[in-house]
C-alpha cells in the first residue's frame, strides 16, 4: 500500500513540475507577444509625425502581419542577451554563494567588502554589456520597421 502511495505522489510531483514548466513557457510566450505588438512604438514616434496614441496604433498595425517573425526575433535575441547579463552578475552571485555557506562570517567586514567589490564589478559589467545590447535591440527594431514600412507602402 505504501509503495502505491509513493508511486502516486512521485507521479503527482512529476505532473506538478511539468505544469510549472508549462506555466513558465506560456507566460514567456504571452510576454513576448505583448512586447511584439508595441515593439516599434518609440521608433514610430521618432520617425513619423504622430502622438503616442497614434504611434501605438501604427506600431500595432505594422506588426500585425509580422507577429510570428517579431516574436521569433525577440525570443532569439533574448536567448542571446540574457546569458550576457547572467555572466555580468556571476561575480556577485559567486561571492554571495561562497559566503552563504558560512553565514556567521558573512557579517565580517572582510567578507562584506568582498561582496561589495563583487557587486561593483557586476554593475560595471552590466553597464558594459548593456552598451552592447542596446544597439543590437535598436538595429533589430530598425530592420523590422523598415521591413514593415516597405510592405505597407507597396
Amino acid at each position: 500500500m505504501l509503495t502505491v502511495i509513493g508511486h502516486l505522489t512521485s507521479r503527482l510531483g512529476e505532473w506538478l513540475v511539468l505544469g510549472e514548466w508549462l506555466v513558465l513557457g506560456l507566460s514567456i510566450a504571452i510576454n513576448i507577444w505583448v512586447i511584439a505588438q508595441w515593439f516599434l512604438v518609440n521608433l514610430v514616434i521618432a520617425i513619423e509625425d504622430c502622438n503616442v496614441r497614434q504611434a501605438l496604433h501604427i506600431s500595432q498595425e505594422r506588426s500585425k502581419p509580422h507577429m510570428f517573425t517579431i516574436c521569433c526575433t525577440l525570443f532569439g535575441t533574448g536567448v542571446l542577451t540574457v546569458p550576457l547579463y547572467l555572466l555580468a552578475f556571476s561575480p556577485a552571485i559567486a561571492v554571495w554563494l561562497a559566503k552563504k555557506q558560512d553565514f556567521p562570517t558573512l557579517l565580517n567586514t572582510e567578507s562584506l567588502l568582498h561582496l561589495i567589490l563583487a557587486l561593483g564589478l557586476s554593475i560595471i559589467l552590466t553597464f558594459l554589456f548593456h552598451t552592447l545590447a542596446i544597439p543590437l535591440w535598436q538595429s533589430i527594431k530598425a530592420l523590422l520597421y523598415l521591413r514593415s514600412s516597405k510592405l505597407t507602402s507597396a
